[in-house]
């Protein structure tokens, strides 16, 4: 709320919330003038959500159809923001850092979701914590054959003509 109230920024972009469904709305913006969009993790960590400050910004969520997810709770959100005559979808991402097999059926499912949530005719930015330290951003094409998570989210990226920004 300092944050907030201190330096007025358009929108707040946060991973890793920790919220959960008893921390209300309110309590996060109270009379700020700051609405948000979340997605809580349904055990303790994680989470996303989105800020954005009234009437500035003038924003809706984007629903994400369930059965994108494959039964994994992802941990996307996604808004569109109305500036004047552009259109701009934010999405915020959360993966928590594992690399097993389950890890690989939530980036399937991950993937999924920016696929979907990137077939539209605006701008698209991809922000959050992906938890991909040892990805290599130089490679132009993921190699096919390897399920590791870093591997199917690169070939998401490259597929998409997305690019890092650090």
């Amino acid at each position: 709320k300092m944050l907030m109230n201190l330096h007025c920024y358009d929108i707040i972009i946060i991973t890793e919330t920790w919220l959960d469904s008893t921390v209300s709305d309110n309590i996060l913006c109270g009379d700020s003038g700051y609405r948000v969009f979340r997605t809580d993790r349904k055990s303790n960590g994680g989470g996303v959500a989105i800020f954005t400050k009234d009437p500035k910004v003038k924003a809706s969520s984007v629903m994400i159809p369930t059965h994108l997810t494959n039964g994994s709770d992802v941990e996307i959100i996604a808004i569109d923001v109305f500036c004047t005559q552009i259109t701009y979808r934010i999405v915020n991402c959360y993966r928590r850092p594992t690399y097993d097999q389950e890890a690989i059926v939530y980036v399937k499912a991950m993937v999924d979701c920016l696929k979907f949530l990137s077939k539209i005719g605006v701008t698209v930015l991809v922000v959050g914590d992906f938890n991909l330290p040892g990805i290599n951003w130089d490679l132009d094409v993921a190699d096919p054959e390897s399920l590791s998570v870093a591997n199917i989210f690169l070939k998401y990226v490259n597929e998409t003509d997305l690019y890092q920004f650090v």
